[in-house]
């Protein structure tokens, strides 16, 4: 899979983005229907999935923010960066479960029922994140092993041209920072 799936002049559409974008759809689908059998008010559970969601956000980019203070703090232009940074995994999850429980005991809903309603909207959409997560991991599996394999040819070159020991240079950076480039990934401050 190809780490970005559609770009229409200045709008990227990456496809980590847009599975968590459909395992987010299809759990709200999925909740939805479930609610009508329990006799749940759609527009209470739609706002029960979007402040969850919305407060998970929020939580973990806060989370990120004090756990990374020394690099948000040492230069005040990289609080922009909280806008592109995914956050912290625990703030998210913290942040998400507090609001869910307030949110059910404000609108006095039986936890069981809610959790029965949650429980296979939050696992489909566990089955995109996973898919998104193993794009990219096989996009980044894939980029060492191509800097390997271009780091042992030349290593095989050279002992059959002079027999000297090999010392890595600004050409293997350079060759890097290529490989790289080819794979989508932006790692040019190793160069």
């Amino acid at each position: 899979m190809h780490p970005v799936l559609i770009k229409l002049g200045p709008i990227t559409i990456h496809s980590y983005g847009f599975m968590l974008a459909l395992g987010v759809v299809a759990a709200l689908l999925l909740s939805m229907h479930l609610a009508k059998k329990h006799n749940i008010d759609r527009r209470i559970l739609g706002d029960f999935f979007f402040y969850t969601i919305l407060s998970g956000l929020v939580g973990a980019k806060i989370f990120l923010l004090v756990t990374e203070y020394k690099y948000y703090f040492e230069k005040l232009s990289r609080f922009k960066d909280l806008l592109f940074s995914g956050g912290t995994f625990y703030g998210g999850l913290i942040f998400g479960t507090l609001f869910a429980v307030w949110y059910i005991r404000k609108h006095k809903l039986d936890f069981r029922i809610m959790g029965d309603i949650a429980a296979p909207a939050i696992a489909l959409a566990s089955i995109a994140l996973g898919a998104a997560v193993f794009t990219i991991s096989i996009r980044r599996a894939t980029r060492p092993l191509a800097f390997i394999t271009t780091y042992a040819r030349r290593l095989a070159q050279n002992d059959q041209d002079d027999q000297n020991d090999f010392v890595p240079d600004a050409t293997d950076l350079k060759e890097l920072h290529r490989l790289a480039s080819n794979h989508g990934d932006d790692i040019g401050h190793l160069a």
